[in-house]
């Protein structure tokens, strides 16, 4: 299984946007599938095209991970992945956002992802960028 990531300037109990991305070389297109973990909220983009977005309901005793089949979205060459990364403060500590109860959020920011990228074996560790969305912020509707 592959690293679990975070950011450097990620704040615990802050609501914010990340964004991570690897360049991958694929020299043959085979069945190629992701494993994604996100807390709170991922989206999957593969070569500027939305692939995915989640990862499906889980609570705070079971997390689940998405297996997503990205094969359609890959090319010959270099692909770029690139996955946004919801971070959502605590329910136990601030209110206002308490009507997203479907996310399970405990303050904190990570990824992980496995699998592959048609011959390239792919999964989350140092090597991927990642930057934090710069003036962002959580609008209540």
């Amino acid at each position: 299984m592959a690293d679990i990531v975070t950011s450097n300037e990620m704040q615990f109990n802050e609501n914010a946007l990340y964004h991570f991305r690897k360049k991958v070389t694929v020299n043959s297109i085979l069945k190629s599938t992701l494993n994604i973990f996100a807390e709170a909220r991922y989206k999957l983009y593969i070569n500027g095209c939305l692939v995915a977005v989640g990862p499906c309901k889980g609570s705070f005793t079971l997390k689940y991970y998405d297996k997503v089949d990205i094969t359609d979205y890959l090319k010959k060459g270099e692909n770029l992945i690139e996955i946004s990364v919801l971070q959502l403060v605590s329910l136990s500590h601030v209110y206002e956002y308490s009507h997203l109860t479907s996310v399970v959020r405990e303050g904190g920011m990570v990824l992980s992802v496995w699998g592959n990228a048609g011959d390239t074996e792919l999964q989350t560790d140092q090597s991927w960028l990642c930057a934090k969305e710069k003036d962002w912020e959580l609008i209540r509707p």
